[in-house]
């Protein structure tokens, strides 16, 4: 989470007076374009509703993009049950993205994920996949206490999504696989 707070272009969606807009704030000092993809999905995996725009983004600024009221976007999704994932495309193929919560977190109604994971050695340690049938906020990767390198952690899964993080370390591939443990909001619920 905190890795592409540094990206030279932040897309950042909220609502604003029933309006959902999506703004980029961009560090670069030229402008560009590319695709903003808009999805919303119910937190039990199913997609309900996909909107794609070609955007400019202006150089050395933070503007709207791209602009939808919220309850159109939402289709009937109970608010407390919808994420919205942006997603920027530039013209370079770089893409940048954010998550909207339809709720305060303390009001969204997570489901129970089933998180599948695999790993591949790398080079000092491996590389970790993760993957969900249902949307997940803020996997936390942890080894049952083993203090391990993981080069993001907190991520949000989407239901279509894979992703993979390094995870340094030189214990071994059966005592990796058995202290591997994932949480995410959800289990914090119980």
């Amino acid at each position: 989470f905190t890795v592409r707070s540094f990206d030279d272009v932040l897309i950042s969606p909220v609502e604003e007076d029933g309006l959902f807009k999506v703004y980029a704030v961009s560090d670069r000092l030229k402008a560009t374009s590319g695709k903003l993809t808009v999805t919303v999905y119910n937190v039990d995996g199913t997609t309900v509703g996909r909107h794609s725009a070609s955007v400019k983004v202006a150089s050395n600024a933070s503007n709207v993009v791209w602009t939808m009221n919220l309850a159109t976007l939402l289709a009937g999704t109970p608010a407390d049950r919808a994420v919205v994932n942006v997603e920027y495309t530039d013209k370079a193929g770089r893409s940048y993205s954010d998550n909207f919560y339809g709720a305060k977190h303390i009001e969204m109604q997570y489901a129970k994920p089933d998180v599948k994971t695999s790993l591949r050695p790398v080079d000092g340690g491996f590389e970790l996949t993760l993957s969900s049938n249902k949307f997940v906020r803020a996997a936390f990767v942890s080894f049952d206490g083993q203090e391990r390198f993981i080069s993001d952690n907190f991520m949000d899964l989407l239901p279509d999504r894979d992703v993979t993080v390094k995870v340094t370390t030189d214990m071994p591939l059966a005592q990796v696989r058995g202290l591997l443990k994932v949480t995410s909001l959800a289990d914090a619920r119980k």
